[in-house]
């Protein structure tokens, strides 16, 4: 038991939890971005039926990318919902992030039919105005690195796909489609150019707090 307890003191956020306090007190300190990596090993998401890349496993490696980038202007989170089937709103809202930037892949393909929609569009919630905000300039960013189709944002309402986490968590939210993973093209770009993906949203929080 005294082990546990040193280790969970050596492993305690310490950062984190006083930049909570200080804003409680209205003191300026970094801002807080949750990085949600969408699905989970136990459901990968999406699958590209050719080389069988999932959802999940394309965003871990994202995930990382990102966490170094923000990390370098913000204070930096990252959940996963694993065993859970969907995620975990209280615990999210308990992170008391200001922004959360969920990570996820479009599908849509129909082989027979040769079939393969194209392009990133990013999900926000209807009455949220900073997450319209938000959606739109990672959209255009993204679009624009990528080379894709800007499908636009999306305004999720209740019952839509993507309305749990985007209705039920207190900070601006959104869900990121960078592209369609069961389109060969689409996951060819996202993949060599992850890196810069990864840049391109963090460019894009820093653009959102500027403007």
């Amino acid at each position: 038991e005294k082990l546990k307890t040193i280790e969970e003191l050596e492993n305690f956020n310490y950062e984190m939890y006083f930049s909570i306090f200080l804003k409680e007190q209205g003191v300026k300190v970094k801002e807080k971005i949750l990085i949600v990596v969408g699905h989970s090993r136990y459901d990968g998401g999406a699958v590209n039926p050719h080389n069988k890349q999932s959802e999940y496993n394309y965003n871990i490696v994202v995930k990382e990318y990102l966490k170094k980038e923000l990390e370098k202007d913000y204070l930096v989170e990252v959940y996963n919902r694993e065993k859970n089937r969907v995620e975990q709103f209280s615990k999210i809202n308990e992170l008391k992030p200001d922004l959360i930037i969920s990570l996820h892949c479009n599908a849509g393909a129909n082989i027979e039919k040769k079939i393969y929609p194209s392009g990133t569009e990013v999900l926000h919630w209807f009455t949220s105005v900073k997450g319209k905000k938000l959606a739109t300039i990672l959209t255009n960013n993204i679009s624009k690195l990528f080379g894709l189709k800007n499908r636009g944002t999306k305004s999720i309402k209740y019952g839509d796909r993507g309305a749990g986490i985007l209705e039920k968590t207190n900070a601006p939210c959104v869900i990121i489609e960078p592209f369609f993973i069961d389109n060969d093209l689409d996951l060819s770009i996202g993949t060599m150019k992850i890196l810069d993906y990864a840049k391109t949203i963090k460019t894009s929080i820093d653009e959102y707090y500027k403007n």
